[in-house]
């Protein structure tokens, strides 16, 4: 998580957001995370979480809140998987 939100939410969202807007920014962004998860069945979920965690990102205004968010939606993932 700490990689991932440093690039998708550090790195992508926060150019794309100097251009576009909060709205457009996190949904070009969401959408890459999805793709970049190459699981198909799981593409829009994670879009959706990589979008929720641009919108935390940009709420918060620091990396720590979705990186530890990030990591909890990990955790629950893998303890239902189990």
């Amino acid at each position: 998580p700490i990689a991932e939100e440093a690039f998708f939410r550090g790195f992508v969202f926060q150019a794309l957001a100097k251009r576009w807007s909060t709205a457009a920014a996190a949904g070009f962004s969401g959408i890459l995370f999805g793709l970049a998860h190459l699981q198909p069945g799981l593409i829009l979920p994670t879009v959706g979480l990589g979008i929720l965690l641009a919108y935390l990102f940009r709420r918060s205004g620091n990396l720590w809140s979705s990186v530890v968010a990030h990591s909890g939606f990990n955790a629950l993932s893998l303890s239902a998987a189990l």
